[in-house]
């Protein structure tokens, strides 16, 4: 009964942690993560309940670390993957699903063996988590210059997650492929509202560091998300992470 009950409480962790890296909260995530990997039930549970919960854990740490900057960040996230692979080392494994679970967390620790997690999950016939797992490999492979592979890997996880209507995952795949904004027709001024937007800035806040007007900084904003073809202040903050426009505004 112990067990039963520790393993749905851990469930319910793993879906709390997920549910709050869809929304983009980023700190209740990593909270989560804590108290889970605080609990000593997780060493008493299979190894196929607990892993799930440490790959959501270990999402949010790759999440935090591409919508974040900061050497003091980095420091916190590697600090959390050592956690995570510390707590990955004391379980065994419990079948092919958790072998797939344990090569997708050390894929995202490791940020590696991207192609080895889709392999796992297109054989066990999980198509959300070969989504995700194709459009971290697309990732890399872009970042690499590998854009052919990159594409393709994008094209299969954009189908996969419009087919399961996985609505966050499909904005991610879209930003990803989408073609490099033309930087260019920024200027200097919204330059330095976008990575203001990007710390998570309101319009006030914005001119209050930059000494204009709300007003002023409302009309920036608006310019930003119509030369970014951005809908919202959030999806323009994931553009400026991907595209390197996120940093220190002047002032």
């Amino acid at each position: 009964v112990e067990h039963a009950d520790s393993g749905s409480l851990f469930h319910r962790h793993q879906l709390l942690c997920l549910l709050a890296v869809a929304r983009g909260d980023h700190e209740r995530a990593d909270l989560l993560l804590n108290r889970a990997l605080a609990d000593p039930a997780l060493t008493r549970l299979y190894s196929s309940d607990a892993r799930p919960v440490l790959v959501a854990g270990a999402l949010a740490q790759r999440v935090r670390l591409s919508h974040g900057t900061g050497e003091d960040l980095r420091q916190r996230v590697a600090a959390r993957q050592a956690e995570l692979a510390a707590a990955d080392a004391a379980l065994g494994v419990d079948g092919p699903l958790d072998q797939a679970w344990q090569i997708m967390l050390h894929a995202l620790i490791e940020d590696d063996g991207w192609d080895r997690a889709a392999a796992a999950w297109r054989e066990l016939g999980q198509p959300y988590e070969l989504a995700l797992s194709l459009f971290h490999g697309a990732r890399v492979a872009l970042a690499a210059g590998d854009r052919p592979g990159g594409t393709a890997r994008l094209r299969e996880a954009a189908q996969l997650a419009e087919d399961l209507g996985a609505a966050p995952l499909a904005r991610e795949i879209a930003l990803l492929g989408r073609p490099r904004p033309a930087q260019d027709g920024l200027t200097e001024r919204e330059r330095d509202v976008l990575r203001l937007i990007a710390e998570g800035l309101s319009n006030r806040q914005i001119a209050a560091r930059l000494h204009i007007s709300p007003s002023t900084a409302g009309v920036h904003v608006s310019h930003i998300l119509t030369k970014l073809g951005a809908a919202t202040r959030t999806e323009a903050a994931v553009i400026a992470f991907h595209e390197g426009l996120a940093g220190s505004a002047t002032t």
